[in-house]
Parts: C-alpha cells; sequence; structure tokens
C-alpha cells in the first residue's frame, strides 16, 4: 500500500521518448529529399523542358526584333557558330549533371550538323576571300577543307560515344572531302570517276589491313554496308559536280571488280 501511495504521490518521470519524437521530423525530412530514379528522371526531364522553352523564347525574341539582312555577313557565320556550341554545352550538362544520355546524344548530333554548315555560311559569305567563296575558283577546295574539322569531331565521337551514326558521318565524310579535293583538279568526268574507284580500292585495302585490330571494330564493323552505299554516293556525287552525260564502259567494269573484291576479302555475297 505504502509503495503504491509513493508512486502516486511522485510527480510523473522525465523520461519521455523524447528522442524518437523529435527524430522523427528529421527522418521524414531525409525520405522527403531522396527521390528514386524514375523521380529524378522526370525531375531532370522537366528541367530540360524549361531550358528548352527559354531557348525559344530567347530565339523568338532575337528574330521578332532584329533583321537577318541587318546583320554583317561575320555575324551571321558567328551566329551559326554560336548555335553549334550552344548544342555541345546543352549535351555536356545533360550528360554528366542530368544525367539524360539519349538527349545528351541528341543534343551532340545537332550540334555536330551545324559545324558543316558553319564551315558552308563562311564561303557562302565570303569571308575567306573571293577564292575559297562558293563562286570563287576555290570552292571545290572549300568543300574538301570543310570536311576535314568534321571528319576530325566525328571521328572523337564515334571513339568516344561508341556510336554507329558518328562513324557512318566519318565515313561520308571522308568521301566527300575526296571528291571535292578530286573535282578541285577539274578533271574529265571519267578521270573523276576513275580517281573516285581507287578511292574504295584503298578504302578496301585499308580495311583489310586494319580489321582484326579491336581498336577499330567499331568502324570495321560498318565498313561493308557503307562502301556498298559510297559506291552510289560516288555517281551521285559525280552527277552532282559534273553537268555532261558518262561513259559507262571502263568505270563500270572498275565498279565491277570492287564489288568481287569486296566478297573476298569480307567473305560475304550480298
Amino acid at each position: 500500500y505504502l509503495d503504491l501511495l509513493k508512486m502516486e504521490t511522485e510527480p510523473p518521470s522525465n523520461e519521455i521518448n523524447v528522442p524518437s519524437t523529435a527524430a522523427a521530423p528529421q527522418k521524414l525530412q531525409k525520405v522527403k529529399k531522396k527521390l528514386n530514379p524514375e523521380e529524378i528522371r522526370e525531375r531532370n526531364i522537366t528541367w530540360l523542358l524549361n531550358i528548352g522553352v527559354i531557348f525559344l523564347l530567347i530565339g523568338g525574341l532575337f528574330v521578332a526584333t532584329s533583321n537577318w539582312e541587318s546583320m554583317t555577313s561575320f555575324m551571321k557565320s558567328g551566329s551559326i557558330a554560336v548555335v553549334a556550341l550552344l548544342f555541345y554545352g546543352t549535351a555536356f550538362l545533360t550528360r554528366k549533371v542530368l544525367k539524360i544520355e539519349k538527349t545528351a546524344f541528341a543534343f551532340t548530333v545537332l550540334g555536330s550538323l551545324f559545324l558543316p554548315i558553319f564551315i558552308l555560311s563562311l564561303g557562302w559569305f565570303g569571308l575567306l576571300g573571293p577564292y575559297l567563296s562558293i563562286d570563287g575558283e576555290g570552292r571545290y577546295l572549300l568543300g574538301m577543307l570543310g570536311t576535314l574539322l568534321p571528319i576530325m569531331v566525328y571521328y572523337l565521337f564515334a571513339k568516344n560515344l561508341g556510336s554507329r551514326l558518328f562513324v557512318w558521318f566519318t565515313y561520308v565524310s571522308i568521301s566527300l572531302g575526296t571528291a571535292f579535293l578530286l573535282a578541285n583538279f577539274h578533271l574529265k568526268i571519267d578521270l573523276f570517276y576513275l580517281g573516285m574507284m581507287v578511292f574504295n580500292a584503298i578504302f578496301i585495302i585499308v580495311y583489310h589491313q586494319v580489321k582484326h585490330k579491336e581498336s577499330f571494330k567499331l568502324f570495321t564493323t560498318e565498313f561493308i554496308p557503307y562502301v556498298q552505299v559510297n559506291l552510289v554516293l560516288c555517281t551521285l556525287m559525280m552527277l552532282f559536280l559534273y553537268d555532261n552525260q558518262v561513259l559507262y564502259s571502263f568505270n563500270l567494269l572498275l565498279t565491277a571488280i570492287i564489288y568481287l573484291s569486296m566478297m573476298y576479302v569480307s567473305g560475304r555475297k550480298e
């Protein structure tokens, strides 16, 4: 009885589970801050869409408040270069910060496509002089020089990103650069086509030398389908650069030999 009376007269104990109640809001806050990967992805996409909207607003404001014709030639080409750099910068931000690989790759492709456009604009606006202009005598040399920078950039992206698309960009740039280089010598149409067939033959020889090297595997894998497309591309370049009819005979025989050599080197009969 005395024990019960003592318990009733004693003040209530101060040992209340305060830490658990005090820690609860902190734990709750930590749970709120932690997002799962899908939520992080949605947040990143939302931010990217917001950035895209801002870019569109800036672009619309620029178009609405300026006149393209009032800009100098340097400013026009500079604007195209800035667009390319802007795409590359956005791709870097998207890959490193937002962790959205596919969107970053899309921005990288867009920036890369603006590279030859920028170089073409230099010749279009005559910033490299009258010789290296669209209507100048060195217009084919301009075309060849315009493929050098894209070839290096596309090759680096192909190696770093493991991208088949940039492998094809590299191949196409090499073919176009060779075609413009041959056209710069003002060869007759048959000699031009002969030069392009020799280029294809050298391409196949190089493939035969490096096809077993692991460092070139990404490029050698795409070589067989590309070199067939390249023969068609060479013909299109011939029709684009020359405005006369083609004497087929010897050149078509060379084309057939190229195809037969492809069968021998690759072991494929397509």
